[in-house]
């Protein structure tokens, strides 16, 4: 397998766990904090898959990847807006960081991100999704952030502006991060299991197959 798909399906599929595997905890103990992770989870992966391989598109394939995952949530008896929903959040998310990191590329801009553009990012993919909701279903429309002033305002000031200064902290802290023993030792399998033809093909596949077993169970 190229080790640029490798690394865009190993990436996407992680990010899949994560959200399965962070879901599922936030139900269990009836937790309404997701909204604090959900973003800087989503900039973190496709900041590694940038990382990683160095291309905005690849940004938005993993996007695809992780997107996808949380689509087996249809083969299980729920409401389809609870998957629907987070599955474009997800596409928008990838959309809007690839949007972002093609520019710089455009533009051949290698400064870091500043708190601007964090908060542009942050709001809008926001931005993006009420277009999305405004375009389905009324009982959609009734479930999401735009049903009432309170949680459209919640939804862009608080939310955007909080996920915003978490991603910014992330990227201003990310060198002495990557040393440590978390995320170093990510960095270093992921690195392995890029310059390792087969080693990156299984383990990109396996990573795979459990991202959607996770979603599955735990979905």
């Amino acid at each position: 397998m190229d080790k640029k798909v490798s690394s865009v399906i190993f990436w996407g599929a992680a990010w899949g766990i994560t959200e399965a595997t962070l879901g599922y905890v936030l139900h269990a103990f009836e937790l309404r904090i997701g909204w604090l992770f959900w973003f800087p989870i989503a900039f973190f992966f496709l900041e590694r898959v940038y990382h990683h391989i160095g291309s905005a598109g690849a940004v938005f394939y993993s996007a695809i990847i992780a997107s996808v995952i949380k689509l087996v949530d249809l083969l299980l008896p729920t409401r389809i807006d609870l998957v629907i929903n987070p599955a474009i959040s997800i596409l928008l998310e990838g959309l809007v960081v690839f949007a972002y990191l093609k520019v710089k590329e455009e533009n051949k801009d290698h400064t870091g991100i500043s708190f601007g553009q964090t908060l542009t990012i942050s709001v809008g993919w926001r931005i993006l999704y009420a277009l999305y909701i405004l375009l389905m279903p009324t009982s959609f429309f009734n479930l999401s952030p735009l049903k009432s002033l309170e949680t459209l305002l919640r939804f862009f000031l608080l939310e955007g502006t909080v996920n915003s200064l978490i991603v910014y902290t992330y990227m201003k802290v990310k060198g002495v991060l990557s040393q440590k023993i978390v995320l170093g030792r990510l960095n270093l399998f992921a690195n392995w299991v890029e310059n390792n033809k087969v080693s990156r093909t299984s383990i990109s596949i396996v990573t795979l197959i459990l991202a959607i077993f996770c979603q599955w169970i735990l979905g």
